[in-house]
């Protein structure tokens, strides 16, 4: 992260991430001074962005008072996923009879794959505010996207699999539907799992 970034960006970026990666539990309330302490910054920065990740759809009231992560039940994460896989669809849609181009395939395998794959798919529209919807949805998923690896072994074998695909809308889309149709497959482990890593988490683990 740049030192030049604005200070309400720069705190805005590092909430977000510890919120996205479930290192702040969703059974507890933001404490803004010890994360203010954290980020070493003030208090009024840490509650501006959060703010912004309420109406972002990644916080919401805690039911003592305060904020905390949204939490994410088994129909919820479904719903995300089947909304996933017909903005994805979309996409393609969008560019039927065209040429599907990206700026070239994903080198790094870890978490963030295919976050990076489906922004730059969304891109390939030329709308701006379609993408930013892809971009929302990808902030909502992303903490069971740090979980595919221990829930699917191939992983990172079916993302590259998804970026050799990109030049070919028809291999493509039936490659993505089989990618949906696993994630959907999985909710329960990785709601589960999610809730493991919370106890580990509050316990100190």
């Amino acid at each position: 992260m740049s030192e030049t970034e604005p200070l309400g960006e720069r705190v805005y970026a590092l909430l977000k991430d510890d919120v996205s990666s479930g290192i702040i539990s969703e059974h507890v309330r933001l404490d803004f001074a010890e994360l203010a302490a954290r980020y070493e910054v003030s208090t009024t920065p840490v509650r501006e962005a959060a703010m912004r990740l309420l109406g972002e759809g990644l916080l919401d009231i805690h039911p003592k008072g305060g904020l905390r992560p949204i939490p994410m039940k088994e129909s919820d994460l479904r719903a995300l996923i089947d909304l996933h896989a017909q903005v994805a669809a979309l996409a393609l849609r969008w560019n039927a009879g065209g040429s599907i181009t990206t700026s070239g395939p994903s080198t790094e395998s870890d978490h963030g794959g295919a976050r990076r794959f489906f922004v730059r798919l969304a891109r390939t529209t030329g709308n701006g505010q379609f993408v930013r919807v892809v971009e929302q949805l990808e902030d909502r998923l992303e903490r069971y996207r740090r979980l595919e690896d221990r829930l699917l072994p191939d992983n990172q074998a079916e993302l590259k699999a998804l970026e050799r695909a990109i030049s070919s809308p028809l291999l493509l889309r039936r490659l993505m539907r089989r990618y949906h149709r696993r994630r959907r497959a999985a909710v329960v482990h990785a709601i589960m799992l999610a809730a493991s890593d919370d106890i580990d988490t509050d316990s100190g683990g």
